[in-house]
């Protein structure tokens, strides 16, 4: 479905493409487009990610992910940051 979506709707290929061409150690279209996510190691590459991002006006949160859940980065430890998005959860040994 990413394909198709990512060929019909330029923003989320956009979006996946300034991930990919980051350090994300991955990037991915959650349900059906509405949104885009991307993983990466640490969190000056989460922030350097999310100002590219926001640059090209998209709204963009960042989240740390913990064992049980996630967190979202204050707006003003990160600039511009969209509203705290109810998706922001997941789990993982970390990570951001």
């Amino acid at each position: 479905l990413e394909r198709v979506v990512a060929r019909r709707y330029e923003v989320v290929a956009e979006v996946l493409e300034g991930l990919r061409e980051g350090k994300a150690i991955g990037a991915r279209m959650s349900g059906s487009g509405s949104s885009a996510y991307g993983l990466v190691e640490d969190r000056g590459e989460a922030l350097r990610l999310a100002e590219k991002l926001r640059r090209l006006d998209h709204p963009v949160s960042v989240c740390r992910l913990f064992r049980r859940g996630a967190t979202v980065v204050p707006a003003e430890k990160s600039p511009g940051a969209a509203p705290p998005a109810s998706g922001c959860t997941g789990s993982s040994s970390g990570g951001w």
